[in-house]
């Protein structure tokens, strides 16, 4: 008689409605920017399903069996509740968001007591971090930057992955998650001197160009062994060069480039500087 009555209260409690009997419940948290977007989904064998989320949640949806649903909150031992009406469906799936769960700085942390809120045969749980984010610690160092030690680590090819499995998981039960990570932003002032020799290189190409230009301005009518003695001069500093230099350059005979800058000096385009057995060329430019 004992075990018929003990049979019957079995039976009586599972039909009652209302109770629900989870058998899986997937937890993922996507941290971005400060805010975790979190979609939950439990498969039950139907009745009524309720969610734990924090208290700052919002954009909240909900589904039943890939339909969207309406949900009640509420608040149960100074927690918030998110209700879903299933209506005998078995798969439930719950979509919100919250910065409640990450504090911002140089190092960031992730800190969250995960909680079911019927008895639930296996729980997944999936954090996936920050784009840039890296752990400051190795996962097996002495203070560990993720607790509980994750049993999984993947990646999504830029962000990295931890998960955790946990079964017969009761209401009373918490599941504590730690972990702590750094953003890497890139700091923009270690291209400070690139930018300087851009900008150094971009002027001295803009001056040199100006230069060419306002010698063919003058004279319009230049040879092509003439343009060419006028661009290495304009190469050079203070626009000068020694005759054995520019003859190098421009790769003409010593008697060539000597004829060229003869009928050059004539026109005023250039100028001959004595300096012993040899000369400096320099190029005349008119500043504007």
């Amino acid at each position: 008689m004992k075990r018929l009555f003990v049979l019957f209260t079995v039976v009586y409690l599972i039909t009652l409605p209302g109770v629900l009997a989870v058998e899986s419940h997937e937890v993922e948290y996507s941290v971005e920017n400060g805010n975790v977007l979190v979609r939950e989904s439990i498969v039950s064998k139907g009745g009524e399903a309720s969610f734990f989320v924090p208290d700052d949640s919002y954009d909240i949806r909900t589904w039943s069996d890939g339909t969207s649903t309406s949900f009640t909150i509420d608040r149960q031992n100074n927690r918030r509740v998110i209700t879903v009406d299933t209506d005998n469906t078995t798969d439930i799936e719950l979509e919100y968001k919250t910065s409640e769960l990450v504090d911002q700085g140089r190092t960031s942390y992730f800190v969250h007591g995960f909680r079911v809120k019927e008895p639930t045969e296996k729980v997944t749980i999936r954090l996936i971090l920050p784009e840039k984010a890296v752990l400051p610690r190795p996962l097996d160092s002495l203070t560990p930057p993720v607790n509980p030690y994750p049993d999984e680590v993947t990646t999504t090819g830029r962000r990295m992955v931890f998960g955790w499995e946990e079964e017969d998981m009761q209401p009373d039960d918490v599941f504590s998650i730690f972990v702590s990570y750094q953003e890497d932003s890139f700091n923009w002032i270690y291209l400070l001197p690139l930018i300087g020799l851009v900008a150094l290189t971009g002027f001295f190409l803009y001056s040199r160009k100006k230069k060419i230009e306002a010698v063919k301005k003058r004279f319009p009518h230049l040879l092509e062994k003439e343009k060419v003695v006028v661009e290495e001069l304009a190469k050079a500093d203070e626009n000068t060069l020694w005759q054995n230099q520019l003859q190098h350059r421009t790769g003409f005979t010593k008697s060539k480039l000597s004829r060229t800058l003869r009928k050059m000096e004539e026109r005023n385009i250039i100028e001959k500087i004595p300096h012993g057995t040899s000369n400096k060329v320099r190029l005349v430019v008119e500043e504007d």
